[in-house]
């Protein structure tokens, strides 16, 4: 019993010291090997699930998020790397407030934050239309030029929208 009394009280300072630069010096490899900051670019956000006949309307269509990455791979790291959704599923017409949830395809990325947590989504019917591509010309052609013939393809474009 007093050897094992001995062997945790001899040398204290030391065994003090020890454990005070086992701590340091993992704080400082933990924090130096990975990078934690916001990504600089901005994630779209898309919609999941959202019936055909529906169109969406929302304020906010961007997000931030703040990641932590291995510095190796922060430098490599790209806006197609990460996507930002909605999930509308069993959502019916109306205004909603929806969770974003944002996911990353690559190892070692972990997403600590989002600006955007939840963005308020007013769910209404769709309108579909159908409209000419006209050309339009706008300032003058340098001397000696002129505009022979235009050629559009497509000459119809179709959109859809909230009504």
């Amino acid at each position: 019993m007093e050897a094992i009394k001995k062997f945790f009280t001899k040398n204290l300072s030391v065994k003090f010291l020890s454990l005070l630069l086992a701590c340091s010096l993992w704080v400082y490899v933990a924090t130096v090997e990975n990078r934690t900051d916001f990504f600089p670019g901005e994630i779209s956000i898309e919609t999941q699930n959202l019936a055909p006949a529906l169109a969406t309307v929302y304020d906010e269509d961007t997000t931030r998020i703040k990641i932590s990455a291995p510095s190796s791979v922060w430098n490599k790291l790209v806006q197609d790397d990460f996507s930002a959704y909605i999930n509308l599923e069993d959502l019916s017409l109306g205004t909603h407030q929806v969770e974003v949830k944002v996911v990353t395809s690559v190892p070692g990325v972990q997403i600590i934050d989002a600006e955007s947590q939840e963005i308020r989504v007013r769910i209404e019917t769709a309108v579909t239309a159908q409209f000419q591509v006209v050309t339009k010309f706008e300032g003058d052609l340098a001397p000696g030029y002129e505009v022979i013939d235009t050629s559009i393809d497509p000459e119809k474009v179709e959109a859809k929208g909230a009504k």
